[in-house]
């Protein structure tokens, strides 16, 4: 079963998967309402009943235009914002969202929205076929390949990504710093510091100074879930503890170990 919520909120229903689409572009009527996206107050009520009436553990992503967290870096300022973004972030939150994907921005970009508890992640996919996107933000464009597994309310996701370039076409993501990584995820609700720790522990525990990184995440699964700002975090933790993976991460690692200190 799928439904409308009026001309621009749309529930997709599958037996396993929920997808509420936002048309946050509907109140573009006039020049003046064209430079920010909105959500009204009518619709998130309508949303709400919805949802309300079909509280199931089913996985849940929305898509819409529009960005519904600040999104200011390079440069690209924050006039644009979806008007009530928050008070449907409330939403998405009560009802164990798993993902919100939008556009709009053309730079690449995974965090978690503000909450007390649970909270969604909220993907800016950046650009797939922007021939300014380098020029106005120096990121390339991109194409991701998400994958979410859900017990419960409780949900795990990865994103594998490629990117375009000219003299190459479509390759991996470069996974440098300033870049999107190739692999990152999202669902990992637990500390940095306790996955330093797991770490340590299995490093402690390897009978070779390193240890193939397959290994690595088959006895600690729950890096794969951290975000691109996580991981990097992760990775300077586990340098203050002389641990390090090759390459260095965001990169794919093909070995963790310590270095070696005479």
């Amino acid at each position: 079963m799928s439904k409308f919520l009026g001309r621009w909120i749309y529930f997709l229903e599958q037996k396993n998967l929920r997808i509420l689409i936002i048309n946050s572009v509907y109140f573009h009527r006039r020049e003046n309402l064209a430079g920010y996206g909105k959500i009204g107050k009518g619709q998130l009520e309508s949303i709400e009943q919805y949802l309300s009436n079909h509280n199931d553990d089913k996985i849940k992503i929305v898509l819409c235009h529009h960005h519904i967290l600040p999104h200011e870096r390079l440069n690209l300022g924050a006039e644009d914002l979806m008007v009530n973004g928050n008070e449907l972030i409330d939403i998405l939150n009560r009802y164990f969202f798993d993902l919100v994907i939008h556009g709009h921005k053309h730079d690449p970009l995974l965090r978690y929205a503000p909450g007390s508890t649970f909270t969604v992640p909220v993907f800016s996919v950046g650009s797939f076929s922007a021939t300014t996107n380098t020029i106005i933000t120096g990121n390339r464009n991109h194409f991701h390949l998400i994958k979410i597994r859900k017990i419960k309310n409780i949900s795990k996701g990865n994103i594998q990504t490629w990117e375009f370039l000219p003299s190459r076409g479509w390759v991996p993501a470069d996974a440098g710093e300033n870049f999107f990584p190739v692999l990152t995820g999202f669902g990992y609700r637990g500390t940095i510091d306790t996955l330093v720790d797991k770490t340590e522990n299995i490093i402690n525990k390897s009978p070779t100074p390193f240890l193939d990184w397959k290994k690595f995440i088959q006895k600690l699964p729950d890096v794969q879930n951290l975000t691109p700002q996580g991981c990097l975090e992760f990775k300077n933790k586990l340098i203050s503890k002389n641990i390090i993976t090759h390459p260095e991460l965001p990169k794919c690692p093909i070995q963790i170990g310590r270095t070696h200190h005479p």
